[in-house]
């Protein structure tokens, strides 16, 4: 979302909520906020005053977007978000993403030759640690990727108080299954969770 210039009108009870959640949250008691009203109707605009106000720049926030023409690839707004983190545009794109995602994982402290495997099949990208997850069954490399992304968003909370998941309605069944798992490790984050949705 493009960054706006028009004053708040009429929202001031609902933005000092979002900050005080969040001001709970960087204490040390994570929290879930979820917005939901039609679209259009200023979910997004709410979250960028937030940003505004507790001074989190754009190169701080994490957004995870669902898209209903993605509602079938698996952890589809966690996997665009670390593409979006880590992609090149040049003919060895891949190669050159995979060096940046393996120097983001060490900056993180999730940097093993296995987590870098399982992002990289997530991402669709060829590297060569794929073959540590042929010996797993399907189910096994699921909820390693499940894992691995929780301890990924745990590590990113440390440098962004703030994590969004907007359009939640259009969550894959994968993302679903990891945001249910996620909830439940909130509270112990120093994070607020926000997520947007249509009624």
């Amino acid at each position: 979302h493009g960054m706006s210039r028009l004053p708040m009108i009429s929202r001031e009870d609902e933005v000092s909520r979002l900050v005080d959640r969040a001001t709970a949250a960087l204490l040390g008691q994570g929290q879930i906020v979820v917005i939901s009203g039609e679209a259009g109707i200023g979910k997004s605009r709410l979250i960028e005053e937030m940003h505004r106000r507790l001074e989190i720049r754009p190169e701080q926030r994490v957004v995870l977007q669902c898209s209903p023409i993605h509602t079938n690839r698996p952890f589809h707004p966690v996997a665009h978000y670390l593409d979006y983190m880590t992609g090149v545009e040049a003919p060895d794109a891949d190669v050159r993403q995979l060096d940046r995602l393996d120097a983001m994982l060490r900056g993180l402290g999730q940097a093993t030759p296995e987590r870098l495997a399982l992002i990289a099949e997530l991402l669709r990208r060829e590297s060569n640690d794929r073959r540590l997850l042929l010996r797993l069954a399907p189910t096994e490399i699921r909820s390693r990727t499940i894992a691995a992304l929780l301890d990924i968003i745990e590590a990113v909370s440390r440098e962004s108080p703030v994590i969004v998941i907007e359009d939640v309605n259009w969550a894959d069944p994968s993302t679903n299954e990891w945001l249910e798992q996620l909830a439940g490790l909130i509270h112990g984050l120093p994070v607020l969770l926000v997520a947007t949705m249509r009624p």
